[in-house]
């Protein structure tokens, strides 16, 4: 029985700043998304968080203003305020990731309000049955759809349009290369796939010009 897949769960992604200054535009700009009134639709109850924010940026402000005058120990008093402004960050990303969770379907619009965005899955592409040019003259890379596991393949290639299969290769692979064919000439290819002890049909017939 095949089991039905669970769709990708959205995932919030807030892209920390490494400088200063870039820190506190990104601060800002998650204060002035959930602090206006789409922001306010999904996060009613952010305006204590987006406060502690804000006085936390001011203060990562003037350490940093602090540090420029190279006086001792405003170095570390400047990087001891980037993060606690980087942690706070994450904890807000933490919060608007709880109501993307709960409203999965809104979760584009939710992670824009708070001026973040959502992690992007490109779709794995299935497997199919090609034969294409390996990496180097004479040889033909041949794949074929995923089987399951515990199959034996045979794959198989004939260079007289099927009426002899000299070539011949044993595999519990999905993907095998077939080298050293003779150049210039259509070959054909196919497989067999056994699995449990049972073997199937031989596959469709694929016809490639070999360079």
């Amino acid at each position: 029985m095949s089991q039905t897949k669970k769709p990708l769960h959205p995932v919030v992604v807030l892209n920390l700043a490494t400088d200063v200054a870039g820190l506190l535009v990104q601060t800002r700009n998650v204060i002035e998304r959930m602090g206006d009134d789409d922001g306010k639709k999904w996060f009613p109850n952010a305006a204590s968080a987006l406060s502690v924010l804000a006085d936390a940026a001011h203060a990562l402000e003037q350490a940093h203003t602090a540090a420029q005058s190279h006086a001792l120990g405003s170095a570390a008093e400047r990087n001891v305020a980037q993060s606690v402004m980087e942690t706070l960050l994450r904890q807000t990303k933490n919060d608007v990731q709880k109501v993307v969770d709960a409203n999965p379907g809104q979760a584009e619009v939710i992670a824009r309000a708070a001026a973040m965005s959502l992690l992007t899955r490109t779709p794995r592409k299935k497997r199919g049955h090609e034969a294409k040019p390996g990496s180097v003259s004479g040889t033909v890379h041949y794949t074929i759809p995923s089987f399951g596991r515990k199959a034996a393949v045979i794959y198989q290639a004939s260079s007289d349009g099927g009426k002899t299969w000299p070539v011949q290769i044993m595999s519990d692979q999905g993907v095998v290369d077939f080298e050293n064919l003779t150049v210039g000439i259509l070959w054909s290819f196919r497989h067999q796939v056994t699995l449990k002890g049972k073997s199937g049909d031989w596959s469709q017939i694929l016809v490639r010009l070999v360079t």
